[in-house]
């Protein structure tokens, strides 16, 4: 199907302001299509802008397997994706319906029973009390801090209290409370040493506290570490950015929570039965 100029058949037509009709062939092959005058956003790899003017650019997605997080396309990871909403995609060929999560506490979450000495010790939400349960006798205050408790963990024959980045934690050693020189926020036994954080670093201990040794960073130093678990042979580590494992020479991340940051990531980890919760 053409057009007729002056008797002859063209492909197309152009016509003038003063009425004057033109036609002409277009050369085999040389159709294109395009949108002028126009802009759209466009998934850009690097250097290049995050939108087009002039051209839509379409784009496809094979699979679900690449996972959340990647919030500027890269051409070597195709089918990773920025955000998806109540499907967990990181198993090939899968979109499976994930947890729905409405309301969490991670206060009343993290109340943390630990067993030691006989008696059930507890870290009280959002109180400064350390409590204790013994049988035939009941709960009780164990000790008052200056400061809530974040965290509570046995290791060796003493018990083991951290009152956050600010405040420096406590020891039961001996029938009696003995504050160290060191803050913490959150505590674990990995590797028959106690482990401690700060911030975004970890530090451990082979001498029941009294020495420590050098900093070990984990991820983005602008975030804070939220928990320690021992598992399958490594300490894995809950930060508001992601979850890490450090295997005693490397810190590995393992989930990437930089679009969505909160200080309620990963807060409580625990290790049962062979899972990690």
């Amino acid at each position: 199907m053409g057009v007729w100029v002056d008797g002859q058949l063209y492909d197309i037509a152009i016509e003038r302001a003063n009425g004057e009709r033109l036609g002409f062939m277009i050369v085999k092959g040389s159709d294109r299509k395009e949108r002028v005058n126009d802009w759209a956003p466009v998934i850009s790899t690097t250097g290049e802008p995050q939108y087009s003017s002039g051209v839509w650019r379409p784009w496809t997605q094979s699979d679900w397997s690449g996972g959340l997080g990647q919030e500027i396309w890269d051409s070597s990871e195709k089918t990773r994706f920025y955000e998806a909403e109540g499907v967990e995609t990181r198993i090939d060929g899968r979109v499976m319906l994930a947890t729905a999560v409405t309301v969490t506490d991670p206060d009343i979450a993290a109340a943390q029973p630990v067993d030691y000495g006989g008696k059930i010790f507890m870290r009280a939400t959002a109180t400064y009390c350390l409590r204790q349960y013994e049988s035939g006798v009941g709960w009780s205050t164990a000790y008052s801090f200056a400061a809530i408790p974040t965290d509570i963990c046995v290791h060796g024959s003493d018990l083991y209290v951290a009152v956050g980045d600010s405040e420096d934690m406590w020891v039961w050693r001996s029938g009696a409370w003995t504050q160290l020189d060191v803050a913490a926020s959150r505590l674990a036994v990995w590797d028959e040493k106690l482990w401690r954080s700060k911030g975004h670093e970890i530090f451990y201990t082979e001498t029941a506290g009294s020495t420590w040794s050098s900093a070990i960073a984990v991820g983005d130093s602008s975030t804070t570490i939220t928990s320690m678990c021992p598992f399958a042979q490594k300490l894995y580590i809950g930060k508001e950015d992601g979850l890490y494992y450090y295997d005693g020479s490397d810190v590995v991340q393992m989930i990437d929570c930089r679009n969505r940051l909160w200080s309620g990531n990963f807060v409580q980890m625990a290790e049962w039965e062979g899972y990690l919760y």
